[in-house]
């Protein structure tokens, strides 16, 4: 939802008459999209007529890169091919390191969950399988920031990068001695802060300076605080609030988010008791097509709902709007349901 109608997006007050939620994205907001974020998925085995569940992990990560180069390009003029390859080759190691920290698996639905023990109903504790904590926007430029240091020939690209995602970062306070770093828990320099002095983080018989990064753009950055509720007639993502400049790229992440929690939930056997009626609208979709991250975004997703049983509307200005691209005149003016 990208256009403002007094200080809510234009689509809020079909949500409510709908009973449905309005999500707003804004700065400093508590409410989060993990850019990172990833589920299971139910698959249709059509010889065996049976469903089953799946991972597609490796197909996710890309994603999750072309998000991240949408950041890190945004509408400036595309970097030198070596350098373009060398932030893409960094961004995908990175990643994969993630996913791999928190072992998560590509092709192992069972990885992306863990036993815990949580409070039920009746106060008690009791042991249940939860999703595991997922890689974060910050747990990524932590392991950038220090990549930087060690890496010259990637020296320039880790860096454009590290700039990039600066606005993005909700909170990362660290002291650098001598090329290592030391990363201060959040909860640890809130406290340091309550004191009322500068805060000085102790090591050995030495006080150092703590650097801390605070983005103002930090809704894509921890765990995410929504889920998708299949009784809920309508959600609503309210992008409107947000700058200009900023929307395009909170356009694509939102939208690769409800590829992934909402349309590939479907099943793709039409007549399963898991498959519903599903409608996706991208409002000023024609924002997006000038960027080719964006582009190839939207044609994912296109076709992954396509597959889902969802029908994808959009909306921009003109037919012609992006005909001149392929992945916009063949896999989403040719496709669009409306």
């Amino acid at each position: 939802d990208s256009q403002k109608r007094g200080n809510r997006g234009e689509y809020s007050s079909l949500a409510d008459d709908l009973n449905g939620v309005c999500h707003q994205l804004k700065h400093n907001s508590s409410f989060i999209i993990n850019l990172c974020e990833v589920s299971d998925q139910l698959e249709y085995d059509e010889m065996l007529k049976t469903e089953y569940k799946a991972l597609h992990l490796a197909e996710r990560k890309s994603v999750i890169s072309d998000n991240l180069m949408m950041i890190v390009q945004g509408n400036k003029a595309d970097a030198e091919f070596s350098l373009n390859t060398y932030m893409e080759r960094v961004l995908k190691d990175t990643i994969d390191e993630c996913f791999d920290e928190m072992g998560i698996y590509d092709g192992q639905p069972e990885t992306l969950y863990e036993m815990k023990e949580v409070l039920d109903d009746t106060g008690a504790f009791v042991e249940k399988k939860v999703k595991k904590e997922l890689p974060t926007i910050s747990m990524i430029y932590k392991k950038l920031l220090v990549k930087h240091h060690l890496s010259d020939r990637h020296e320039e690209a880790i860096g454009l990068i590290l700039d990039s995602l600066k606005d993005y970062v909700r909170m990362i306070a660290y002291v650098e001695v001598d090329g290592d770093y030391h990363f201060i828990d959040e909860k640890q320099y809130v406290a340091l802060e309550a004191t009322g002095q500068k805060p000085m983080y102790q090591i050995g018989d030495k006080s150092y300076p703590i650097t801390v990064i605070r983005g103002g753009k930090n809704y894509f950055d921890g765990q995410s605080t929504v889920e998708f509720n299949s009784d809920c007639a309508c959600t609503n993502f309210d992008i409107s609030g947000l700058p200009d400049g900023e929307r395009p790229t909170a356009r694509q992440v939102v939208m690769s988010f409800i590829t992934e929690e909402f349309s590939k939930n479907n099943s793709m056997n039409f007549n399963s008791k898991t498959s519903d009626k599903l409608v996706v609208i991208l409002d000023e979709c024609h924002e997006n097509y000038p960027f080719q991250f964006m582009r190839r975004s939207i044609d994912n997703a296109y076709r992954t709902q396509r597959k889902r049983h969802c029908s994808t509307w959009i909306s921009q200005q003109a037919l012609s709007d992006g005909s001149q691209y392929d992945e916009i005149s063949q896999g989403v003016i040719a496709n669009t349901a409306i």
